[in-house]
């Protein structure tokens, strides 16, 4: 549905909270820094464009890659793209100084994908994850609706990452921000985060499936909210 609709910065704290996380790293132009599940590649040129760093990308969709590449090459920016899953990536160990992961990891299987961020990253690098959480535990058929429409395997609270972060060997796990669905709305400016194409109406299961995925937004803005977790080995 995404890439259908051209959509970007779709990640909870949009553009704004990116360049905050960004700024808040020690990028040099010697860096080198991966955008897991890159998709339009904004992330990506933003590094590309204000750091002059070597960024590697990676996507798992073809449409969102094919994209992403789009917009490099109209954005003169050289970015290292590949097609492929986190969970597996073709990078050597210890490649990153920094991996900066939006709102991707929790729609993975999580154990293998963080294996592969504390195996791709240096031993003095660090991880920012900008991950989805659940404020409280939810009764079964919530969480079920919730899965199921995401294609998620589980949900997780704050505890949970934190957990799943040291089993992959990461030592420590910082808290630089987090918030509920709707405190995220309640503090939303119309106009300020859209760089997407205009939507368009492209058929009824996309334009259905926009729909639910609006209602479950509302439904659980109290409970869904989401935590920007800063890592280090």
């Amino acid at each position: 549905m995404l890439a259908a609709y051209e959509i970007g910065n779709a990640h909870p704290g949009g553009r704004r909270l990116t360049q905050e996380l960004i700024k808040s790293l020690p990028i040099t132009s010697t860096s080198s820094v991966l955008d897991p599940g890159c998709g339009r590649g904004e992330t990506s040129i933003y590094l590309a464009e204000n750091f002059h760093c070597h960024v590697s990308a990676i996507e798992q969709n073809k449409q969102m890659a094919d994209l992403a590449r789009k917009n490099f090459q109209e954005n003169s920016v050289s970015i290292d793209l590949h097609i492929g899953n986190v969970e597996s990536m073709p990078f050597k160990d210890k490649s990153f100084h920094y991996i900066l992961a939006e709102s991707i990891t929790a729609f993975t299987n999580v154990k293998k994908t963080l294996l592969e961020y504390e195996r791709v990253l240096k031993p003095t690098g660090i991880l920012l994850m900008n991950e989805m959480t659940i404020e409280e535990e939810l009764l079964d058929i919530e969480k079920d609706e919730l899965t199921q429409f995401y294609g998620m395997k589980n949900l997780y609270t704050e505890n949970d990452w934190k957990k799943k972060l040291a089993g992959a060997g990461f030592n420590t796990v910082e808290i630089i921000e987090g918030k509920t669905i709707l405190q995220e709305l309640e503090e939303y400016i119309p106009g300020e985060e859209d760089s997407s194409p205009p939507r368009i109406h492209l058929n009824k299961e996309l334009e259905e499936m926009m729909a639910v995925h609006q209602e479950l937004t509302l439904h659980f803005a109290e409970v869904l909210g989401y935590r920007v977790f800063r890592v280090t080995k």
